[in-house]
């Protein structure tokens, strides 16, 4: 193969150390999502889906665990909170948080949500702005709300086009930035499976 032809192709890969991976001395990750029982249910810098069919409280639930750090017998281990909400509207976020009888003084410092900015996560210029947001705030979890609606051009039954703003924006945030990532997303109704193509 002619490097002339290639000039960005990858000459070695860094395989996994399985001695350094399986050493028992290595730290054990943190679980940022943990029922009371003590099952683990995410871990600190993981990229979670949380789907469910239409109006089933998917969005109430998690913002019941950001806001309060606990809901349904979970408990969230988190500092600060981004959410990335695409999907409602003031009057309905006021009436839920009013709901959870948060307190605002206690909340402000660690909450910051970003309703209806028409965020778009294929473009550079919003992605860019994204992730100044986080790096200036260091959440330690992000809430996007929802996966449909946080891309302008990108079709959401095409692996190509979800595998490529999971890449660019989705496992930064993950990895880059060190938070855990929940993506609420939408079930088919008559298949039960997440809406779109698999790599969403």
């Amino acid at each position: 193969m002619s490097d002339d032809l290639f000039p960005n192709f990858r000459k070695a890969f860094n395989p996994v150390n399985l001695r350094q991976i399986l050493d028992p001395e290595r730290p054990k990750p943190a679980p940022i999502v943990q029922e009371l029982g003590g099952n683990i249910f995410a871990f600190q810098r993981e990229i979670v889906r949380v789907a469910g069919d239409g109006a089933v409280g998917k969005s109430m639930f998690l913002l019941e665990l950001t806001a309060n750090g606990s809901a349904g017998g979970l408990m969230l281990y988190a500092d600060r909170v981004m959410w990335i909400d695409e999907e409602g509207d003031e009057e309905i976020l006021s009436e839920r948080l009013r709901a959870l009888d948060v307190d605002v003084d206690e909340i402000e410092p660690r909450f910051r949500y970003l309703l209806n900015e028409s965020i778009a996560l294929d473009d550079i210029s919003y992605r860019e702005a994204v992730f100044a947001e986080i790096e200036e705030f260091k959440p330690d979890a992000i809430v996007i709300d929802s996966s449909t609606r946080i891309h302008s051009t990108l079709q959401e039954n095409s692996n190509d086009d979800m595998g490529m703003l999971y890449n660019l924006a989705i496992r930064p945030m993950s990895r880059q930035y060190g938070a855990t990532v929940f993506i609420i997303d939408h079930t088919n109704k008559s298949t039960g499976r997440t809406r779109g193509a698999g790599d969403k």
